[in-house]
């Protein structure tokens, strides 16, 4: 019924926020900043939203694109140029994490514990995007890959997979953009995608 402003930090000029998580009522995280230049833009609270903060350390100046909250101290955060980063101290340092192949963009990051997680974007392909989804069992160590064997246009769609859902370890559901002739809503389980 109604919507309060939370006097967040205000992004500059042509600055955006793409992505919120919270883990509670009181801690949360969102990212965003300018993909031009690129520079990040972290925020966050742990008052439920009442009061906001620049992030105190950043994990590299390059756009925030999703971001997942454990719990107080641990956060996941994507970025633009497709690297991952975790921090186990609300953000005063980062350390990244190496994926099995290189992402060209990241569009979402899930975990569903401090070990069982999934993110999603696209890598370069034969000439086109890759769209992809990793997911770990390990909190981060190692990543199993899968591809969509359909390359998309990569000149005019920008994620690939642009959402997913982590069900479970075994369970993913994610949203593609323009995957050959339509936007597609695909299910990963044990055996594979359909």
């Amino acid at each position: 019924m109604t919507w309060t402003d939370q006097n967040a930090p205000a992004p500059a000029a042509n600055e955006q926020l793409f992505y919120i998580h919270f883990i509670d009522a009181q801690f949360g995280w969102a990212v965003g900043g300018f993909r031009t230049t690129p520079t990040g833009y972290l925020i966050q609270t742990m008052d439920g939203g009442e009061h906001w903060a620049m992030a105190t350390s950043e994990p590299q100046v390059e756009l925030g694109t999703c971001v997942a909250v454990l719990d107080a101290q641990n956060v996941w955060i994507g970025m633009d140029d497709g690297t991952l980063w975790y921090t186990q101290d609300w953000g005063t340092t980062w350390t990244q994490r190496i994926l099995p192949s290189t992402l060209t963009n990241m569009a979402d990051v899930q975990f569903v514990d401090h070990y069982v997680g999934a993110l999603c974007g696209w890598k370069a392909g034969t000439g086109n995007g890759v769209a992809t989804v990793m997911r770990t069992i390990d909190g981060g160590y190692t990543w199993e890959e899968y591809n969509l064997a359909t390359e998309f246009d990569a000149a005019v769609e920008y994620m690939g997979v642009n959402a997913l859902l982590l069900c479970d370890v075994n369970e993913i559901h994610a949203v593609t953009e323009d995957i050959g002739t339509s936007s597609l809503v695909w299910t990963l389980k044990p055996a594979g995608w359909s």
